[in-house]
C-alpha cells in the first residue's frame, strides 16, 4: 500500500508498515457493552520480522460522533492513496 520508506506505525520498536484495510459489519470485537455497527481492521505487517499487527477502529452510524466521519474520511484518504 505505502512505498514511502517511513513505517506507518512503530509499536514495541517493531515499525510496520499499512498492507491493506477491511470494514466488517457488524464489528467483531465488543466496545463497551458490545458490537458497534461496522468496524475498520487495518492490517499491518513489520518491516524487519514480518510480525503482524492489526488496529482496530468501531464505527458507529447513530450520529453521536459526528466529528469521527471526518476522522474516517481522512483516515480513507491516506489508506486509497497507496
Amino acid at each position: 500500500m505505502d512505498d514511502s520508506s517511513e513505517p506507518a506505525v512503530v509499536f514495541n520498536s517493531t515499525k510496520y508498515k499499512a498492507t491493506h484495510f477491511k470494514i466488517c459489519a457488524p464489528s467483531l470485537h465488543i466496545y463497551g457493552a458490545g458490537t458497534t455497527d461496522a468496524e475498520m481492521i487495518i492490517y499491518h505487517t513489520g518491516i524487519t520480522d514480518k510480525k503482524r499487527l492489526l488496529v482496530c477502529i468501531p464505527l458507529s452510524t447513530n450520529g453521536q460522533n459526528a466529528e469521527g466521519i471526518e476522522d474516517l474520511e481522512s483516515i480513507f484518504n491516506q489508506i486509497c492513496q497507496y
